[in-house]
């Protein structure tokens, strides 16, 4: 994936970290996207897909504390 590439450069913005981490999500990757998406989320803690996409990731995971916070980020 381009993103990958790019990741391996430089950091990535919030919208391709997004991006990446909704990729990992649809894939069934979500530790890939947990790992990427919880350093973006603190880089970009008002950005409305990070936060949702690293919800749903951890949701899938199965902590639902982590979800349920990371969505209320998304929310706000």
């Amino acid at each position: 994936l381009k993103l990958e590439a790019a990741a391996r450069t430089r950091p990535l913005t919030a919208d391709e970290a997004a991006e990446l981490g909704g990729l990992y999500v649809c894939l069934g990757k979500p530790d890939r996207a947990v790992e990427l998406l919880r350093p973006a989320a603190r880089r970009h803690p008002d950005h409305f897909a990070t936060a949702a996409n690293l919800g749903t990731a951890w949701q899938l995971l199965g902590d639902l504390d982590q979800a349920a916070a990371a969505l209320a980020d998304a929310v706000r």
